[in-house]
């Protein structure tokens, strides 16, 4: 929604021009399964289904439960390892993953503050402040997103 236009300049250069500043606009090159580009296999077999949608990401969608929860599986096939103490690991180390939709804030803060949720994606600045006084000390990396 938020790119003006998307041209390539040569070979290797793509510029997006935005209707309005985004700080997060970059996400959708690839972060997210709603990614502003698509594998071939994607699009012939239709991009409007989650279940055709192609990537090579740590986790594939399992379910989409609309207005309720996103459900992940690990990818077997995912190329990324680390190493711990010199022996080299498989990522990720999640077998499942759900997301939860929670639209009400105070009620994914709870959440959050309870350790129903393990991660939140996105936070304000102030339940964030709030969060760093009052949250348990589980919770970590409290990362304030830039003003749109």
């Amino acid at each position: 929604p938020y790119e003006e236009s998307i041209y390539a300049v040569d070979d290797s250069t793509a510029v997006v021009e935005l209707k309005r500043f985004h700080s997060d606009w970059w996400l959708g090159l690839g972060v997210f399964a709603t990614a502003l580009h698509m594998a071939r296999e994607t699009v012939e077999a239709g991009p409007e289904e989650w279940e055709n949608i192609v990537g090579t990401g740590p986790f594939y969608i399992t379910e989409n439960v609309h207005g309720s929860h996103l459900g992940f599986a690990r990818n077997p096939d995912y190329w990324r390892t680390t190493i711990i103490n010199g022996v080299e690991y498989d990522l990720p180390f999640i077998d499942e993953l759900i997301m939860p939709f929670i639209p009400d804030e105070s009620t994914r803060m709870a959440a959050l503050r309870t350790g129903v949720l393990d991660a939140c994606l996105t936070v304000d600045a102030t339940p964030a402040a709030s969060l760093e006084m009052t949250a348990p000390s589980g919770i970590k990396g409290l990362y304030r997103k830039a003003g749109h």
